[in-house]
């Protein structure tokens, strides 16, 4: 996730969260005029997560998300 206020993870890497329980905080890389997030799930090796591996994400076990789009499985 992008434009999250620095240290506010609340969370960690197989965590199980709810539905309202918050992960971070928003924030904002001042170019923007209100904060905003980015959402991008990827896993790489090296730090460089632009060029990572996609990773399928759920959505209360109903909806798999791809590409700005969700589908009903």
């Amino acid at each position: 996730m992008g434009h999250l206020a620095k240290d506010s993870i609340t969370v960690k890497k197989g965590d199980r969260v709810k539905s309202g329980e918050q992960l971070a905080i928003i924030g904002n890389c001042k170019l923007t005029p209100r904060p905003h997030l980015h959402m991008q799930v990827s896993e790489c090796e090296d730090g460089q997560y632009w060029q990572g591996k996609g990773i399928p994400i759920f959505f209360n076990d109903l909806y798999y998300p791809i590409k700005n789009k969700t589908i009903k499985i």
